[in-house]
């Protein structure tokens, strides 16, 4: 680490900087000796330190934070997977920077166990009602739906934050909590700047409300261009399916729509609501809904074939 603090002291061409997968937590030298380079390095704008247990010892963050209240290039921030729920600190280290930081516009954040600590949240929604800056948003596979504080947190300040354009909050166990989209949605119908909204792997389809609360929120929406909807095992109830087409027909603004792995061959009127759906829409332009054995009834590509008939809008259409 040594020999690379100086070579980055001096190269003034690297843009893109991934240091994954090096175990660099276990060893609080080696984190001064980067922390020392990164403060007068100008060139960076990507880096990512994936897979670090960064979330060992709580130095690593503050040292890591340090530097970005200084650095003034790096765009992009990835500190996936580095157990930072762990220790509350790490978040909060971590969330102060992000307050007096210009450049960061992309954060990823997920797979850190934030639900360790409901103050992980609580510390990142400060930030998202202060920070101007971050447009990307990753804090999945976090287990935020074990705790409603999470989401209350989140939400709360997605409701105030004017700049995340792409807000990744998939794989978070939403559906343990009925509430949980409702929060979501509430929020959906206030914010005005996200234009990519990823869901997917949160099992919304075990309950029906969590769809019904997501029609809703379709229908008032006008920004999200861009949602993803895969493995939430909507097919194992109809009305998942008639919901979420009900919201499609109102909504004037979804262009990409994914619903990969999602049991839709369980019920052939999953694919006649979607059919429905898009017979009456026109600014769909890219649906996915590949793995669903769709094809395993001579109905569903029946329904599809109709709705494209129909349809003015759609490009591109992943079957199988």
């Amino acid at each position: 680490m040594l020999y690379l603090k100086e070579a980055l002291k001096i190269n003034n061409t690297i843009q893109h900087f991934d240091l994954s997968g090096n175990g660099l937590g276990e060893n609080e030298n080696k984190m001064l000796f980067l922390i020392e380079a990164l403060k007068i390095n100008n060139t960076i704008k990507i880096f990512i330190f994936n897979n670090n247990d960064l979330g060992r010892n709580e130095n690593n963050m503050l040292y890591l934070c340090e530097t970005f209240k200084i650095n003034n290039t790096i765009e992009q921030l990835s500190i996936n997977s580095n157990n930072l729920g762990e220790n509350e600190n790490n978040m909060l280290y971590l969330c102060e920077t992000l307050k007096i930081n210009k450049t960061i516009k992309k954060l990823y954040i997920s797979n850190n166990n934030f639900a360790l600590y409901e103050k992980n949240m609580l510390y990142l929604s400060e930030v998202l009602t202060i920070n101007n800056t971050i447009e990307q948003l990753d804090i999945s596979f976090n287990n935020l739906g074990f705790y409603v504080k999470n989401i209350i947190y989140l939400t709360d300040a997605l409701k105030i934050n004017k700049t995340i354009q792409q807000l990744h909050i998939n794989n978070n166990n939403f559906a343990l909590n009925e509430n949980i989209m409702l929060y979501l949605i509430e929020a959906l119908k206030i914010n005005n700047s996200i234009q990519q909204l990823d869901l997917s792997g949160n099992q919304l389809g075990r309950n029906e409300k969590n769809m019904l609360y997501l029609s809703e929120g379709l229908r008032i929406n006008n920004t999200i261009q861009q949602l993803n909807l895969s493995g939430n095992r909507l097919g194992e109830n109809e009305k998942n399916m008639l919901y979420l087409s009900e919201g499609l027909k109102i909504n004037n603004t979804i262009q990409q729509l994914q619903l990969e792995y999602n049991n839709l061959d369980e019920n052939e009127k999953n694919i006649f609501y979607l059919s429905e759906a898009l017979k009456i829409k026109n600014t769909i332009k890219i649906i996915d809904i590949r793995f669903n054995n769709i094809g395993m009834n001579e109905k569903n590509i029946f329904y599809i074939n109709e709705a494209l008939n129909m349809n003015k809008s759609v490009k591109i259409i992943y079957l199988e």
